[in-house]
């Protein structure tokens, strides 16, 4: 392969500059990419929700790897052509295939205007930092929770998990683990939540060092939620058996039906039994979460002394 590169290099570009040898038109390209856009949205109930791909659309995508340049019209007509028409169905309001959220116009603009500032957030002197600052104080106080609340927002509901299990693991062995690894005492964590809880919880035990055979997934009742009584028995189970439980995890709002846990009836077990308290919310409407959270909070703030972070697919707080 790195002689045949080698002997066939791909061509030069004309300029050693990214930027596009004509603007008047990829401005005009622009201009007909947002306008297909918004077009597209606006008349998307005119369009099945989905539909199946065929053969011979797929085997495009089996292609060799290209060698030479191609015009942005031509990629893009490819885009309207093979991918616009194939696309997953979330946009559509008849979805309801699964947890993807629809979007918005606003969030697409949002989206390209994000794209053309191209910051990055992770330091340095500049109003971007400073607007997710902003964002963040916002989300605390809608959802009412204390003015010592920080947050910072990810890609997804994964990775807001991942932050918080690493947040638990930290509080549970201390500093020193970031550097050592979990160790012996590592080994004897366990951790709770529901049959109906993300599976991107489980993955994070394994990324954490937990392994996912740490993760007890407790059944739930019949409105969904995590039987609490149950709960209690496999901690106890467990601490029978020489184990640490450390973490309990609660949904508010599930992936399948959006159940939401017994959040107060979770804090004060956890408070009794000494664990960590983490809340994850994958499919939760803003507005019914907010007003959830907004009613469980005080309890669980002045009655419970723990660590809390709450996420969901725009990041962990």
């Amino acid at each position: 392969m790195t002689r045949v590169l080698r002997e066939a290099p791909p061509a030069a570009a004309s300029s050693e500059t990214l930027d596009p040898q004509n603007w008047d038109e990829i401005r005009a390209q622009g201009h007909r990419m947002l306008d297909d856009m918004i077009d597209y949205a606006a008349n998307i109930r005119e369009r099945p929700v989905w539909q199946p791909i065929p053969d011979q659309v797929r085997a495009r995508f089996r292609a060799e790897l290209p060698r030479k340049p191609c015009d942005l019209g031509e990629v893009y007509r490819e885009f309207s052509d093979f991918i616009v028409p194939y696309a997953t169905g979330n946009v559509h309001p008849g979805f309801m295939g699964w947890v993807h959220g629809g979007g918005t116009a606003v969030g697409m603009l949002a989206e390209m205007l994000a794209a053309g500032l191209n910051a990055n957030l992770g330091g340095r002197d500049h109003i971007p930092v400073e607007v997710e600052r902003q964002v963040v104080e916002w989300t605390r106080a809608m959802f009412g929770f204390p003015g010592g609340a920080s947050g910072i927002f990810v890609t997804g509901t994964s990775m807001a998990n991942l932050m918080a299990v690493l947040v638990a693991r930290t509080a549970a062995l201390g500093q020193a683990v970031r550097r050592r690894g979990v160790g012996d005492e590592g080994s004897m964590l366990t951790a709770y939540t529901s049959t109906a809880a993300h599976g991107c919880i489980a993955k994070a035990m394994d990324l954490a060092g937990f392994g996912s055979d740490a993760l007890r997934c407790v059944p739930v009742d019949r409105f969904h939620r995590i039987d609490i009584a149950a709960l209690r028995a496999r901690i106890a189970l467990d601490r029978d058996a020489g184990l640490k439980p450390f973490l309990v995890v609660g949904s508010a709002g599930t992936v399948d039906i959006g159940a939401i846990d017994d959040l107060q009836a979770l804090g004060t077990l956890c408070r009794e039994e000494g664990c960590g308290f983490m809340s994850t919310a994958p499919m939760a409407r803003s507005e019914s979460s907010r007003r959830r959270w907004r009613r469980d909070w005080p309890g669980l703030k002045t009655r419970i002394r723990l660590r809390w972070i709450s996420t969901n697919g725009a990041g962990a707080l």
